[in-house]
Formats: C-alpha cells, structure tokens, sequence
C-alpha cells in the first residue's frame, strides 16, 4: 500500500512539472490563438439562423425545465396519494364480498338449531349475500379515485419523454439551417396539437382524483359516524367553495394570479374554442342528425313491412333520435306541404334541389377542410425553403426584440439565397411575411434622425464655438 501511495505521489510531481512548463511556454510564446468549436460560421448562409437557435435554445430549455418540474411534483404526489387511495381501497373491498367466517357461523348456528329441536329439516344452506348500496358506491368512487391517480402519473412520465424528444430531435441535425428548420417543425406541430393546454390539464386528473376520493370519504364516514361525517362534510363544503372561486375568479378578472386546472377549459367553453374545435363540433353534429334521421326512416320502413304480418306491432323509436331528426323531418315536411298545395313546378323543383345542393356543398366543404388537415398534419419534415421559414424569423423578432439580431440577419439574405437556390424574389416575400422589412424600414428611419441630429447638434455647437469670446488674461 505505502509503494503504491508512493507512486502516485510521484506521478502526481511529474503531472505538476509538466503543467508548469507548458504554463511557461504558453507566456513566452505569446496568447494562443482560439479555435471555436463552432463551424456554423463557415456553412454558408447559416447566419441568418444563428439569432433564431440562440433564442429557441434558451426558450426551449425554459419551457421543457418548467414541465419536467411540474410532472416531478405530479409524480411524487400522486405516487403517495394512490398509495394512501390503495390502503382504502383494501380496506372497502372486503364490503363487496361475503365473508366465510360469517357464513360459517351462520351454517353451524343451523345445525345447531336442528339438533336442539330434533328435527329432521332441511339441510343447511349457505345464505345468499347481497352488497349495500352505499359500499357499491364507496367501493366505485375510491377505485376510479386510484384509476384517475394512475392515469396523471403515467401522463406525467409520457410528458417527459415528449419533451425529451422535443429537445432531441433538431439536435441530430448537423447542419444549422437543418436544426433551425427542424425546430420550427417541431414547434409549430406542438403548437397545433395543443401539447401545453394538454400538460396544463393533466393536473386536473390528479385533481378529480382528490374530489372522488373525498366523495366516497364522505359517505364511508356517514356509515361509521354520522357526527364525524358532518364536520367532514362542512370541511369539503368550505374547500370546494373555495377551489370554485379559484377556477371562476381568472375569467373575471384576468389579472388574478390564482387559477386552477380547470380555469382554462371553461375559458374555452365560454370563448366557444379554437376555429378547429369549432369546425369538428358541426362535422360531428351533421353527422349525428344525418344518422338520427335516418335511423328515423329506417324504422318507419321497418315498421311498415312487419305490420304486413302483424298490425298491432309497433317499434318505438328512440326520443333522442326523434329530437335530432326534428329540424330535417320540419323541413321535408313543409317541403312535401308546398309542393302538394301549389303542385310541383319546374322552379320549386329546382329550388329544393339547390337547397339540398347548398347543403350538401356545406358537408362537402367540411370534409374537405378535414382532409386538407389531416394531410398537413402528416407532412414530414424537409430542408426546403417554405413559408415556416418566414414564421421562424418572426418569431426570432419577437422573442428577442434586439437590433443587432436583425441586423445578422438582414446581412445574411445573400449568402442565404445562394444556400437555397432560390429567386430573390421568394426570399423578399419571405422578408416581408416576417417582419424583417418592416423593421429594417424602421430602423433606417431612426438612424437616419439620429444622423441628423447629430449633424444639426455639429452645426450648433460650431456655430457657438466661433462666436465664443475667451477672457484675455
């Protein structure tokens, strides 16, 4: 042991002589030159990228640090909340389920019964068991409480994964303008899929777990303690009045900085949702009306042939399906009226028809939007000069608010079309979709008044100086 201390002492002296010499060499030979490890500056045209990637890195970075964060803290409590949930539940179950101890005392206080009576009666039977209402539903409350529990969790551990590949996937790109390109993609895919309003919402599982967990605490207690289940009960009254006006109070005033999980989608029933919402709620409506209606007029015909067989059979349709087919068997109904009233023409003929056409043109237009969307969504990524190029360098102006990232970049626009092979003509649009000419306008416009100011603050301090008259000593 003391040869091998030894030793590494000794290579220790030689590691420090080493590193005093080259210190040495390095002052009498003068500051070395240095080398960046960055070679983004020698890809040509990739420039115009290098504000963009600095700001969406440190962007990126905070948003990805404030979700794992928050899913770290949902994963803690939920872990220890469906622990808690489980040893309830465990407790609940045995409700559900006849106990043979009890069966057996009850088969033996039979037998009992009869040898005492000497009577020669039936044979004992097991008594039939059937669960209380109220455990049925402790019992259902508390296990949607630990499925709810459970779902949060492994939502949190599939949101650390999105935002680990999130970050990873414009990183295996080499190239700059690939990278910047590939985190424009990824950016505005996550903005279309809603992914934050999403992270922002897996909170309320873990908040609706707690609610029917409390739920079914409520009524556990009421079959132990009725006094115990009043003071529980103005406890839960007390904090649920209390997480209502968190959730009520930032859509009244949006300066509040209290809010709840659910503040956000109430926010988007009252505002009636996003274009995308909006459009898929009618596609879904149409179709539930098409399809009540002709669930209506299938069993119209239904009806009709079996009463062939036996008139006094009837089929009753479902009140759901007459209240949805209402509006369109009103207007078939009045159509058939007129026409029998004024007797078919060849202008009421086309009428109808285009009023059918006009709605048909509707569904078309509507499938076809959903078409249109569902083969941008599965675009996949190319290093292509298109208009998410413009959304970047908007962005990169907005998020950053500097003058000399626009400056890097209106000095890269050539270099940048001789990357791209483009016309100028594409690049100048692309210009004007981001902003940057409208900047560059303004900034010109200010460094030009700044240079005449400061020319007419040269006249006026020359003009002063020739009229200033100095004491003669």
């Amino acid at each position: 042991m003391a040869t091998l201390l030894r030793r590494r002492d000794e290579r220790d002296q030689v590691n420090d002589v080493t590193s005093d010499a080259e210190g040495k060499r390095d002052l009498t030979d003068g500051p070395s030159p240095v080398v960046s490890s960055d070679t983004s500056f020698e890809e040509p045209g990739s420039k115009i990228w290098l504000p963009y990637l600095e700001l969406a890195d440190k962007y990126d970075k905070d948003l990805v640090h404030n979700w794992r964060d928050d899913m770290d803290s949902l994963l803690i409590f939920a872990a220890l909340f469906s622990a808690s949930v489980t040893a309830f539940v465990i407790e609940s179950y045995n409700s559900l389920v006849q106990d043979p101890g009890e069966v057996t005392i009850s088969v033996l206080l039979q037998i009992s019964q009869q040898i005492a009576n000497g009577t020669h009666a039936t044979a004992a039977m097991r008594p039939s068991f059937q669960p209380a209402t109220i455990d049925v539903a402790i019992n259902i409350l508390w296990f949607l409480s630990l499925a709810f529990s459970l779902t949060c969790a492994l939502a949190a551990v599939l949101v650390r994964q999105w935002a680990r590949q999130y970050l990873r996937y414009p990183r295996s790109f080499s190239s700059t303008s690939e990278r910047a390109r590939a985190r424009q993609f990824v950016f505005e895919n996550m903005e279309w899929w809603k992914m934050d309003v999403i992270v922002d919402m897996i909170p309320a599982l873990l908040h609706i777990s707690l609610i029917l967990f409390f739920i079914g605490l409520l009524l556990f207690v009421r079959v132990v303690s009725y006094s115990l289940a009043v003071y529980l009960l103005c406890f839960c009254a007390i904090g649920g009045a209390a997480y209502s006006i968190l959730t009520i109070i930032p859509l009244i005033f949006s300066a509040s900085p209290y809010k709840t999980p659910f503040t956000g989608f109430f926010g988007l029933c009252m505002t009636g949702g996003t274009p995308l919402v909006r459009t898929m709620w009618r596609i879904w409506r149409c179709i539930v009306v098409l399809f009540a209606t002709l669930e209506f007029f299938l069993f119209q015909v239904l009806s009709s042939v079996v009463r062939l067989w036996s008139p006094s059979f009837s089929i009753q349709i479902r009140k759901r399906a007459l209240e949805l087919s209402e509006p369109v068997r009103s207007a078939l109904g009045r159509s058939r009226i007129y026409l029998r009233e004024k007797g078919p023409s060849i202008k009421d003929i086309l009428i109808v028809t285009g009023s059918m056409g006009s709605a048909v043109t509707v569904l078309q237009t509507y499938f076809r939007r959903c078409s249109q969307i569902f083969y941008e969504r599965r675009e996949e990524f190319r290093n292509e000069l298109t208009i998410r190029d413009a959304h970047a360098l908007r962005w990169t102006m907005e998020y950053s608010k500097r003058d000399t990232d626009l400056f890097t970049i209106v000095s890269s626009v050539p270099e940048f079309i001789q990357l791209n092979d483009s016309s100028p003509k594409n690049v100048l649009e692309i210009m004007r979709i981001s902003g940057m000419t409208s900047q560059t306008l303004r900034l010109l416009r200010l460094s030009a008044g700044r240079e005449k100011w400061l020319h007419a603050r040269r006249s006026s301090t020359a003009s002063s100086g020739t009229g200033l008259h100095l004491p003669q000593v």
